[in-house]
């Protein structure tokens, strides 16, 4: 995220209205800073200063990104996110911070709050033009009116084969059938932009199964672990993944992208691997015990 963040800015200055940070779409790159800014916080209770310093940057760098992303849907996962993060770090004995970290998390908050004030006005003078030209001029096709003609045509195509149907190769063509749009006005995106929505006029009731047991399968592996750490670790982060998808994916895409799918396999193989009663280790912890497994292994070899 701090690396992102650097990028951002750059985009923003030089190149583009949107931040896109690398993911060759803005509202992709949206959803990676909130949830990954997100799990950066998790190890605000680290006993490594540098670890501790980290997570609050990549943080905060992850906010910024989302704002400089423009992707309003991401900054709706915020909120839920902030209350997922204070579950996890209920009760938790946080370390204490000197007086130039407090300094530095300040600064921080202010950048946070200048630029979200900044990037939600913008966002949200876009949205106020996109409604008023759908009484004013009904023929264009703004932001807004492109994805309720798009999730309208969805409904219609979903519902000309509910049980499976009509595979993702046709997914346009019938949504621009159903929307009877005229020769050379048909919609040109490659998805509905409601990642349920995608996966009804795919598969149909089928698809939209196959599409809860998938957002299911993190928050399953994860509640199931032993009680411990590694137990409560993995379900904060099995709920940050899940609400990030279904809220942007509400708006936007969700599967079927290389990244986002990717980003999810990712993190449910990385959900299913960590032991529930494994303990939380800093760097500096685990390089430690590795030292000492080292010893450990050269005596008995000796």
């Amino acid at each position: 995220m701090i690396g992102s963040l650097i990028f951002s800015i750059i985009q923003i200055v030089f190149l583009a209205d949107r931040a896109e940070g690398g993911a060759g779409n803005a509202a992709v790159f949206g959803l990676f800073t909130v949830l990954f800014g997100s799990i950066s916080l998790l190890n605000a209770h680290s006993e490594s200063k540098t670890e501790r310093i980290i997570a609050v940057a990549g943080f905060a760098c992850g906010l910024l990104c989302a704002f400089l992303s423009g992707t309003r849907s991401a900054w709706l996962v915020m909120p839920f996110n902030f209350v997922i993060l204070f579950w996890y770090l209920r009760g938790q004995e946080l370390p204490k911070v000197s007086k130039s970290i407090k300094i530095a998390l300040a600064v921080l908050i202010v950048a946070v709050v200048a630029t979200a004030g900044m990037k939600v006005k913008e966002r949200y003078q876009a949205l106020e033009i996109d409604i008023s030209q759908l009484d004013e001029k009904p023929n264009e096709i703004s932001s807004l009116k492109a994805r309720l003609l798009l999730w309208e045509g969805g409904i219609k195509a979903f519902l000309q084969a509910p049980l499976i149907g009509h595979g993702p190769q046709n997914r346009m063509d019938k949504v621009n059938s159903a929307l009877n749009m005229p020769a050379g006005k048909e919609m040109s995106f490659t998805h509905v932009h409601n990642g349920f929505l995608n996966a009804a006029v795919d598969g149909g009731i089928v698809g939209l199964l196959g599409v809860f047991v998938l957002l299911a399968a993190p928050l399953i592996a994860a509640w199931r672990k032993s009680p411990g750490p590694g137990r409560e670790i993995a379900i904060a982060i099995s709920l940050l993944l899940v609400t990030s998808y279904v809220i942007t994916g509400m708006f936007g895409i969700m599967f079927g992208h290389d990244a986002t799918d990717a980003v999810f396999i990712y993190l449910t193989i990385v959900l299913c691997w960590i032991a529930g009663e494994s303990a939380y280790l800093s760097i500096p912890q685990i390089a430690e015990q590795a030292e000492t497994d080292k010893v450990v292994l050269s005596e008995r070899t000796s």
